[in-house]
Formats: C-alpha cells, sequence, structure tokens
C-alpha cells in the first residue's frame, strides 16, 4: 500500500449547524458540492457537524463552496469552530455583557451544567434554580403556580430575571418521560426567554427517549436564545 499509494494529509475543519434534518442538509449542499471535496456529516442530538478536508479540493473550490454555505444555510449555521453549542452561547452572551439565570425543571440542571463546563461561565452565569415540584415553583414566584404550562414558564423567566437582576432570564419545562406527570405529551418542552422586559416564548414537539429529550431540550434553549440575541 505504502508503494502504491501517496498519502495525502487530511486537514479537517468544521460547520455546525442546527435545526436541520440530516438528509435534507445534505441534499442542499449536494447542490453545489464541488467534485472531490471530502465532507462527512455528524450528527448528535439535533446538532450536525459537518467535517470538511481542506486538503480534498483547491483553495478556489474551497472558497467557493464556504460562499455557498454561508449564502444559502446561514440562518441555521451554529458556529465555525468545533466547539460545543453552549460555548458557542456563552461567547455571545459575553460579547453581548448579558448575564442569565435560569429555572430549569424538565431539563434537571444540565442546562446550567453546560455552561458552567468552561471557564468564565461565572461572568455570566448568576443563578440557575432546579425546581421540580410545583411547591418549588411556588416558593420562587411566591403565588400559585399556573396550571397552563405557556404562560408558567413565562412566569418564571420573568421572576428568575427580576430576582437577580440579570439580563435574561431563561425558564424551560416540559414532559421527557417515559410516563407523563401532567396532562402535557411526552416531548412537549416550553421555553421561555425574557431579555430587558421583553418576552419570547416557544414550544418544542421533541422525540427520543428521556435523555434523548432532556438533552435537545438543551439544545433547543441555547438555540433559541442565540437567535434572539443574534
Amino acid at each position: 500500500l505504502n508503494n502504491k499509494f501517496t498519502k495525502v494529509e487530511k486537514d479537517y475543519e468544521f460547520i455546525l449547524f442546527f435545526n436541520e434534518a440530516e438528509s435534507a442538509l445534505a441534499e442542499k449542499i449536494d447542490n453545489f458540492k464541488p467534485e472531490g471535496l471530502d465532507i462527512a456529516y455528524l450528527a448528535s442530538k439535533g446538532i450536525i457537524k459537518l467535517r470538511i478536508d481542506k486538503n480534498s479540493v483547491s483553495d478556489s473550490l474551497l472558497k467557493d463552496f464556504k460562499y455557498q454555505i454561508e449564502n444559502t444555510l446561514k440562518e441555521n449555521i451554529l458556529s465555525y469552530e468545533n466547539i460545543p453549542a453552549s460555548k458557542v452561547l456563552l461567547n455571545k452572551l459575553k460579547e453581548n455583557d448579558y448575564t442569565i439565570s435560569l429555572v430549569e425543571s424538565v431539563t434537571g440542571g444540565a442546562f446550567s451544567k453546560e455552561l458552567v463546563n468552561h471557564a468564565g461561565a461565572s461572568e455570566t452565569l448568576i443563578a440557575s434554580n432546579v425546581l421540580y415540584s410545583m411547591d418549588a415553583k411556588k416558593e420562587l414566584l411566591n403565588a400559585e403556580p399556573i396550571e397552563d404550562w405557556k404562560i408558567l414558564t413565562e412566569n418564571l423567566a420573568i421572576e428568575s430575571m427580576n430576582k437577580y437582576n440579570s439580563s435574561i432570564g431563561l425558564a424551560v419545562l416540559g414532559e421527557a418521560g417515559p410516563i407523563p406527570s401532567s396532562n402535557y405529551k411526552i416531548g412537549e418542552i416550553f421555553i421561555s426567554i425574557c431579555i430587558g422586559g421583553e418576552i419570547s416564548n416557544f414550544t418544542h414537539k421533541l422525540r427520543g427517549n428521556r435523555e434523548d429529550i432532556i438533552n435537545r431540550a438543551v439544545n433547543n434553549c441555547i438555540w433559541d436564545l442565540l437567535n434572539l440575541i443574534k
């Protein structure tokens, strides 16, 4: 093999996508992918990493390919670096001098854990309350929780922002299964984000087992917030 073939050193770079199905993304990219370009799709928890071997085509073809990516798929690009989505968010929050406080129910602290995995998170993350029971939510709100989870999530996000004087308050509620504890369906996730008094609400219907739903809920929190502060 060594005698018959010349070894070509691979040099990878990555583009991270969110909110795209792998097959749909591949179909779009195939429309302008140059012949010979070595790419791979690495999907995990709603995020797709597009791995590109920079040495597989000429510089001019690679430059044109990346231009086409930016031009056609910009809305769903998470990062041009091979870094976790939580790091992308943390960098963007720091860039805008935002602080954040969280109320996590369905994610059980998984969102704040993602943030504190990165050095310097304390400059941005003020607090995170894991409020699993209705009694715990009642304590934060100092009032009886509303049964409508869309409104309840909104109230918790606003109360968190007010309590900790953060720039952003985010709350996430939902059902992870496998047995529902409410009238809501498994995989139904509610996210409310309050920035400077303006509230935005998001509802997601996620699939998978309990772990999948929790991980995807965290990624949806990251993506929804990134889209608001872009």
